[in-house]
């Protein structure tokens, strides 16, 4: 659905920049989707949460920035595991 990148805020920490992929822009159910996730998100305070810096509301860009959590590629690593 998204594109994640690692990038810098203002402050010079890390964060999780998520971009609708271009596949998807055209998919409306996709792109509301999309951005419902950081609004859950940015409503819930959990350690095992990652809290949402800000989200672009629609236009020209879908995109919102979250917490960077360091970690392996999980469309990677599910390929390793067995079943």
């Amino acid at each position: 659905m998204g594109i994640n990148y690692k990038a810098a805020s203002d402050c010079a920490v890390p964060i999780t920049l998520k971009i609708i992929s271009d596949a998807n822009l055209g998919d409306e159910s996709v792109r509301l989707r999309f951005l419902r996730k950081p609004a859950a998100a940015a409503s819930v305070r959990h350690p095992n949460v990652a809290s949402v810096s800000f989200w672009v509301e629609p236009g020209k860009y879908f995109l919102y920035a979250m917490e960077f959590v360091e970690g392996e590629d999980l469309g990677i690593s599910s390929t390793l595991w067995p079943g």
